[in-house]
């Protein structure tokens, strides 16, 4: 049985996260330890450990039988440091071996002018943050991680281990309050329903409803219009308030003068929407991905809402975090020269 495990490696980050959400940032120094257990006498000719950045993309396109698939993997930053030097011959027991690296700040890297370059971000950028676009088709990825090699000396034998490290770039500007958006969503709605009559009709008065156009016959409606009010832009800690608008028309005679409206509940999808691409031989491939990260429900107060198009509060206002189980899927909007990634909430 081989001494070279991968279970025989540990790395211990001691740095604690800077981001609001329990993530590293830029510039932040990573530090700690990589603790080295082997259960036998092992060779050693040299310990390393990387820390990189990565931007990944991949897509195939199927024509008929056949298909091909295009990569692109772009190097955001990556630093190595020797931790031990060989070559020794170490028995069993615990090794440590201590780190440090400071994160950058910024990335750059020389991409040839293609078509469609104005939906992404070309040149020296920020570090995009952790990013995981979860589909086959494409695949998107902004990964950054540690690894260290054990070598013996003898490729075969190589022993590596990785740690993720959850990145998220901080703003040079202080937030704002969240603001409403210029124009509100809407949605109409009419409902019929011949409960609303104060009097069922009778044989005769349905005969005349089904083939006459009396308009004392119609049946009763309740026609509404919805307006939605929400944060244009917000972070995923901040409070986001949501208000509600109905707005009740009487389209006619036998409608209702003033029927009760109050609100049971909603739900609110908030979807990324993601382009790709990828290089091919002369011409980029592009793909585009759409996804939802929060579905979340809020029940209703089961109080009257106004009917003249006054804006009520749903709810308290919450925050998207509270929303979710995984807070690091709230990744901020993004651009990099082949991922570009933004969100909608329905």
């Amino acid at each position: 049985m081989s001494n070279y495990s991968s279970e025989d490696i540990n790395i211990i980050v001691d740095s604690a996260p800077q981001g609001i959400l329990g993530t590293f940032v830029p510039g932040q120094t990573i530090s700690g330890k990589v603790i080295y257990t082997p259960r036998g006498q092992v060779d050693i000719n040299h310990v390393v450990i990387i820390c990189k950045g990565i931007c990944y993309t991949k897509i195939t396109e199927s024509n008929g039988n056949t298909s091909s698939t295009y990569r692109e993997k772009i190097i955001l930053f990556r630093d190595l440091d020797t931790i031990f030097r060989g070559p020794h011959t170490i028995p069993a027991g615990t090794y440590e071996w201590p780190f440090r690296f400071e994160l950058p700040v910024r990335a750059d890297y020389s991409r040839k002018p293609r078509r469609k370059d104005e939906q992404y971000q070309l040149g020296d950028q920020d570090l995009p943050p952790t990013f995981k676009l979860a589909s086959s088709n494409p695949e998107a990825d902004v990964t950054y991680k540690l690894k260290v090699k054990v070598n013996p000396g003898n490729f075969i034998h190589t022993t590596k281990r990785t740690k993720e490290l959850p990145v998220w770039c901080l703003s040079r500007i202080p937030l704002k309050p969240p603001v409403a958006l210029d124009s509100f969503s809407e949605g109409n709605g009419r409902f019929k329903s011949n409960s609303l009559r104060p009097t069922q009709h009778t044989f005769k008065e349905k005969m005349r409803h089904a083939f006459t156009s009396d308009a004392t016959l119609k049946t009763p409606e309740i026609n509404i219009s919805v307006r939605f009010k929400m944060p244009r832009c917000v972070s995923a800690t901040q409070y986001m308030p949501i208000e509600l608008a109905c707005k009740y028309t009487i389209s006619g005679q036998n409608d209702p003068e003033c029927p009760e409206l109050v609100l049971d509940g909603c739900t609110f999808s908030l979807k990324t929407h993601t382009n790709v691409r990828a290089k091919g031989t002369g011409c980029d491939h592009h793909r585009s991905e759409k996804e939802t990260v929060v579905s979340y429900s809020i029940r209703g107060s089961q109080t009257l809402l106004p009917l003249d198009g006054s804006f009520v509060p749903i709810w308290e206002p919450i925050r998207l975090a509270d929303m979710t189980s995984h807070v690091h899927g709230l990744v901020p909007t993004f651009k990099t020269w082949t991922i570009a990634m933004c969100y909608k909430m329905v």
